[in-house]
């Protein structure tokens, strides 16, 4: 029996239901309504921060993604900035299949509410138009945008063909990861894939299980493009936008994940989803466990929650596999009543003094390389997830790079995996569906750029 892990929150995207799911993503879904927020002022406690000379009477209102990684720090943070600044910031956090719906709402209203948004990166490809580049306040304040991993600082760039225009100051980023137990598996994972499947055969015996995966649409994707950006020379589209991800490259990968995760997983894992995949990791069902930082370290270092111990550690897929860059940025709208009060609780949220405690307090992955790599000496944590995940993010790539319908197409990929699972559809089915698909929702909204994808960086 798998038991339910608490609070296992902020996986990008999260678990929904579908008709929910493509009613808040459909683009053409803007309609009348308009958020009800809910304001709530941070009230989380923390330790009384030293007040600065200069009060403002400002108000910073965000929206953003409920149970992500960031919130709690981000909560936190809004404490200590009002009582530096004695500017308020209020925060709506809302679940993650609503943001789009909500965002696209408020922008239509007439009267938008939000000052400053924070989630993925991907939203500022559909609501770029709406935000402040932030080349001028960065270098104004001389934000520091060094140390960042070099993935992050690229991706953040050329939103909607903008060039260097950047629209973002990165608070969280994530890829998913392969993570294991040395006790079964030994120090040294696998590089190849070939290493990798005979592995999983000698951890598969009984009800011991090699693999742990979720069968619900979202989390099938990360899996599979591991497996397909591994192949050298793979990308999602051409350079004018024309889908690729039906040809041989795309059906040798999801026929290796369908073979592995039908060959090596527990019985019935097609109605898990990310959380029931994750436990089944904690409590000892599978020694090999796929998924996002961003959940696995706050339950790892929870023993209310994991029964491993110190028996685990994390590495990047075979073969260079690289997987969805998650980057969560704060975004400012041009709208803002106060836009250098939000930039400043923006910039406050994404130092590197703030990085370092995501780290240490909050076990949440940061963007910052060099905070990780100043913490990693003293951080037990970190020395076991580290040099896995540094190489995970070298090759990371965002899904979709500068498409506003990316949520369109993300679903679309995560069904087309979740149907070849459920062995309703063969690989080539599902991926021409796919592709077709795809197709049909970039020519609606053709963009007058091209698209890149750095292998990469």
């Amino acid at each position: 029996m798998v038991h339910r892990v608490h609070d296992v929150t902020g996986l990008p995207p999260r678990p929904w239901s579908r008709r929910r799911f493509l009613k808040a993503s459909s683009l053409a879904t803007l309609g009348a309504m308009v958020p009800t927020a809910g304001w709530a002022a941070a009230s989380r406690p923390r330790p009384a921060a030293q007040r600065t000379s200069q009060q403002a009477t400002s108000t910073v209102r965000l929206l953003g993604q409920a149970g992500s990684g960031e919130e709690r720090p981000i909560t936190d943070f809004a404490v200590e900035f009002k009582d530096q600044t004695g500017t308020e910031v209020l925060i709506a956090p809302q679940p993650w299949q609503d943001l789009m719906t909500k965002i696209q709402a408020d922008l239509a209203s007439g009267a938008p509410t939000f000052d400053v948004f924070w989630s993925d990166l991907e939203f500022a490809y559909t609501v770029w138009p709406n935000l402040i580049p932030l080349n001028d306040l960065i270098a104004e304040t001389n934000y520091p945008m060094d140390g960042f991993f070099p993935s992050v600082v690229a991706y953040g760039l050329n939103i909607g063909g903008q060039g260097d225009k950047r629209f973002g100051l990165p608070i969280m980023t994530d890829t998913q990861m392969v993570w294991h137990r040395p006790s079964l598996t030994g120090d040294t994972f696998p590089t190849t894939w070939d290493d990798f499947d005979a592995l999983c055969r000698d951890l598969t015996a009984g009800d011991q299980y090699a693999l742990g995966n979720a069968g619900d649409v979202p989390q099938g994707i990360g899996r599979f493009l591991s497996r397909y950006w591994s192949i050298p020379g793979t990308r999602l589209f051409d350079a004018d936008w024309n889908p690729l991800i039906n040809g041989e490259e795309g059906i040798a990968a999801l026929e290796m994940y369908k073979r592995q995760a039908l060959a090596y997983s527990p019985p019935g894992f097609q109605a898990w989803n990310y959380t029931d995949a994750l436990n089944a990791f904690l409590v000892g069902q599978v020694a090999i466990h796929e998924g996002w930082p961003e959940a696995a370290l706050p339950s790892l270092n929870n023993p209310d929650q994991s029964t491993l111990g110190e028996d685990w550690y994390a590495a990047a897929y075979p073969e260079g596999g690289s997987t969805q860059l998650v980057q969560h940025n704060l975004i400012l709208f041009n709208h803002a009543s106060d836009p250098r009060a939000a930039f400043d609780f923006m910039a406050y949220a994404t130092n590197r003094e703030q990085a370092a405690r995501i780290i240490n307090e909050y076990f949440v992955d940061t963007p910052r390389q060099d905070v990780w790599e100043q913490v990693l000496p003293t951080n037990a944590v970190a020395q076991k997830f580290y040099p896995g995940w540094s190489q995970a993010m070298s090759v990371a790539r965002p899904f979709g790079r500068g498409l506003p319908q990316w949520v369109e197409l993300f679903i679309a990929i995560g069904e087309a995996v979740t149907n070849v699972l459920a062995e309703t559809q063969t690989v080539k089915e599902a991926l021409d569906t796919t592709a077709a698909r795809w197709k049909t929702s970039i020519d609606q909204a053709r963009p007058d750029f091209p698209y890149e994808e750095l292998a990469g960086i």
